[in-house]
């Protein structure tokens, strides 16, 4: 199942395996939850969230924001005070510089949260426009 939208205060949801949402305006929303969807937006306050294994959040535009959960998550987003926050196992999050990314980092299991942290890109070490995940011990690494 597949969304899209284009103007002011737009938003698009999907439920599904595969399922993809897209808005484009300010206000805009995509929501998907499902394995494998992706929600994506573009605009000032315009948010994406997904929930499900292996699902992608992206985001462009001021303040505009990405939430991630699930397994192998990923949430990015470009555009100042964004946030971009991925939760699951293995979750990776990137932030243009200035923008904060929040992770958590779960046990050998998957199935206990041991650490939450978060950090602003373009201070300490923390690189723009790059993936980052937990380490075992709850501190930032680059992810590949």
């Amino acid at each position: 199942a597949h969304a899209t939208t284009a103007g002011d205060h737009a938003h698009a949801a999907t439920t599904g395996s595969f399922a993809h949402a897209t808005t484009t305006g300010a206000y805009a929303h995509a929501t998907t939850t499902g394995r494998l969807t992706y929600a994506t937006t573009t605009g000032a306050y315009a948010h994406a969230a997904t929930a499900g294994r292996l699902t992608y959040a992206t985001t462009t535009g001021i303040f505009a924001h990405a939430t991630a959960t699930g397994d192998h998550a990923r949430a990015s987003v470009a555009g100042e005070n964004a946030i971009a926050a991925a939760f699951g196992a293995n979750s990776r999050a990137r932030a243009a510089d200035g923008g904060f990314i929040v992770l958590a980092q779960y046990n050998h299991d998957g199935d206990t949260v041991v650490a939450v942290k978060t950090a602003q890109v373009g201070k300490d070490g923390i690189k723009p426009d790059t993936w980052y995940k937990l380490s075992p011990t709850g501190e930032f690494v680059e992810a590949e």
